[in-house]
């Protein structure tokens, strides 16, 4: 008998033959091939594969004669070894993957090694038909990995790359919308392991899923540009993806499709007689430079309006003697027909008085009450009240002269100075701040000297 493994090379027979000249014939059952059949040599040649070990028997007899002779050819499978890898890709920071190999012909025990054997992820068990793969946390680049198994002197290995985590805004060469219509956006990724929503984020106008949420979740998301009436400017808009630990922002522009003319004065509700405001104009759509028309309604007592340079205007509210009442200006611009108003509220200008029975004091007497008055100042403004001068000066160690104020706060209390040398001026003033809803207003007393009893 004779032993083989599938894909051995041929082994060469030879009968040999005494007191006989008869023809020796060959005859194969099983697998394998013989070089011939007759002659006394021949080559046994194993089969190249085998699923199973098994037998083949060949036999050698003479032409002349019955007698024969029988050789059994015990024959094994080649010893392979093979690793199945996993057709889904492989991305750090993910759950393991499992690697299985097959090992024929043999019984020797399967090794498993990584390359490179540091950073690049680890493998459990080392040693068996199955391990299991995991990629390490994170990575600034996709990193190439060698899986390697080893049974006897049978080695095998299989390259993999371990990928960065990717995230796919989809369409994503999306670079403009107009205004009023609408884009669903959808994203894929590379994560086998992701099980948690898209979580989409807005930065700029317009809505998501029909909402005023600017974060939503869900898989895809339709994005909503805002009413054509509305946009008055190419705006920007940012749409985030966020999957896990990878974002990814799409950028574009949501554009005007209206003709429009936008006026934004510095205020709408003003003082009259206070400084003048700045009125600008923005084009949408409409000719650049242009001739621009305006007025203003009342025509009379309404104030006026002043170019001062381009698309940019100054308002002049009317003189406080115009404005006896709350009223309403409306100014009016036109550019190539299109028509847009602003109304202002004018308000009467505040008013601030002060009295005393007697502006004339003498020296050293008792205080005397001030009493403010107001004419369309807010009543719940803070008077202060102040010395603002005192002439001629006082001297030394005089004591008085103070002003108080004495709750609520519409009036106050003034107290002459101990005593002075000659009629002495002295101006009071009251005050609720300096802004044009504000009011001042000075009272002036004069301090006599004592009166000399003879």
């Amino acid at each position: 008998s004779i032993s083989a493994t599938a894909g051995d090379a041929a082994t060469a027979l030879e009968a040999k033959v005494e007191n006989s000249s008869a023809e020796v014939n060959w005859k194969l059952s099983g697998d394998g091939t013989l070089s011939a059949t007759k002659g006394a040599k021949v080559t046994y040649t194993p089969p190249t594969t085998l699923n199973s070990s098994t037998t083949a028997v060949i036999t050698v007899s003479l032409s002349d004669t019955t007698f024969s002779k029988t050789i059994i050819v015990s024959l094994k499978p080649k010893a392979t070894l093979e690793i199945q890898a996993p057709t889904q890709p492989i991305v750090f920071n993910t759950a393991g993957v499992v690697f299985n190999a097959k090992l024929t012909g043999s019984t020797d025990t399967i090794m498993w090694s990584l390359e490179p054997a540091t950073g690049a992820g680890s493998i459990d068990p080392k040693q068996g038909v199955t391990t299991q793969y995991t990629p390490p946390l994170s990575s600034t680049a996709n990193q190439e990995v060698t899986l390697k198994a080893k049974a006897g002197a049978l080695e095998q290995s299989v390259k993999f790359t371990v990928l960065l985590p990717t995230l796919t805004v989809s369409p994503p060469d999306f670079t403009t919308l107009n205004a009023g219509l609408k884009q669903t956006f959808s994203v894929s990724t590379n994560n086998r392991d992701s099980v948690s929503p898209t979580v989409w984020t807005l930065e700029g106008v317009g809505k998501l899923n029909s909402a005023d949420a600017k974060t939503v979740t869900g898989s895809s998301v339709e994005y909503s540009a805002p009413d054509p009436a509305t946009v008055t400017l190419e705006q920007t808009v940012k749409l985030s993806a966020k999957l896990g630990s990878v974002t990814k922002t799409l950028e574009f522009k949501v554009k005007p499709t209206l003709k429009l003319l936008t006026i934004t004065p510095d205020k709408t509700e003003l003082i009259a007689g206070e400084a003048p405001i700045t009125i600008k104009l923005l084009r949408t759509l409409l000719t650049p430079g242009s001739g621009v028309t305006f007025s203003i309604d009342p025509a009379t007592k309404g104030g006026s309006i002043s170019v001062v340079d381009g698309d940019t205007y100054r308002y002049t509210p009317p003189a406080p003697a115009d404005v006896t009442a709350t009223t309403t200006v409306t100014l009016s611009f036109s550019v190539d027909g299109l028509t847009k108003t602003v109304v202002l509220t004018i308000k009467p200008k505040p008013v601030l008085t002060l009295s005393t029975p007697s502006t004339t004091v003498n020296a050293g007497s008792a205080a005397i009450v001030l009493t403010a008055g107001r004419t369309n100042l807010d009543p719940l403004k803070v008077i202060t009240y102040t010395i603002t001068s005192t002439t001629p000066a006082l001297a030394t160690g005089v004591t008085g002269n103070t002003v108080v104020s004495v709750a609520p706060g519409d009036t106050a209390s003034y107290t002459p100075p101990s005593s002075v040398t000659a009629d002495t001026k002295v101006v009071i003033t009251a005050s609720t701040g300096t802004t044009p809803a504000d009011a001042t207003t000075t009272l002036e007393l004069t301090v006599k000297p004592k009166p000399v009893v003879p």
